[in-house]
């Protein structure tokens, strides 16, 4: 199964590869779950996933709990008429007036994925999202993908918590996935600032 969110550094292509590497065990958890393409291509009983993005993980529990509201809202978003940079602009600064439990917000977050520049997911300092519009003809609007992710996520549990919290809650019979942030090569490729903290 595909991801229904683009992000840096996404495993999807090489998710074959990586759980080649799992034991036979009860529960994956992965403390930095991003995009969730590890989840979406494993099959164990249980899994625990984590990330320190407020906006993503009730993005996963909305989409595991409303399904349907969520798609359809979405849905809503993804039209000609609001794929131009100034309608991106809106929905931009609307969802950073939002709060992060709210539908709407999750609804939005997907359009943002889907609409800005190269997938990213960035925040400044305030924690305000602020990617800049991406120029895309035709963005993929993932409604299969989607279902896909909301089915399989009824045997997850979604938490946004940081790594230390997640180790902490590890059990013998879990396979852990943990790869986190990107350490910079060097002082010009800073690539550490996704987020406010």
């Amino acid at each position: 199964m595909k991801a229904f969110l683009k992000w840096a550094g996404g495993k999807s292509r090489i998710a074959k590869e990586i759980k080649f590497h799992f034991k036979n065990r009860n529960r994956l958890v992965e403390p930095f779950v991003g995009s969730g393409a590890l989840f979406l291509n494993t099959s164990f009983n249980k899994y625990l996933l984590c990330d320190t993005n407020a906006d993503l993980i009730n993005l996963y529990k909305n989409l595991k709990n409303f399904p349907d509201k969520l798609t359809a809202k979405t849905k809503e978003m993804f039209t000609k008429k609001n794929n131009t940079e100034d309608q991106f602009y809106i929905f931009r600064e609307k969802f950073n007036n939002l709060k992060s439990t709210d539908l709407e917000k999750s609804a939005l977050f997907i359009y943002l994925n889907k609409h800005a520049f190269n997938g990213l997911c960035r925040y400044n300092s305030k924690g305000l999202f602020n990617v800049p519009y991406g120029r895309y003809k035709n963005p993929e609007f993932p409604e299969i993908k989607m279902y896909n992710f909301a089915d399989k996520s009824q045997k997850a549990i979604f938490k946004c918590q940081y790594f230390t919290k997640t180790f902490s809650e590890i059990k013998n019979d879990d396979v852990v996935y943990c790869e986190p942030t990107y350490v910079p090569l060097s002082s010009t490729s800073n690539f550490t600032s996704y987020s406010k903290n």
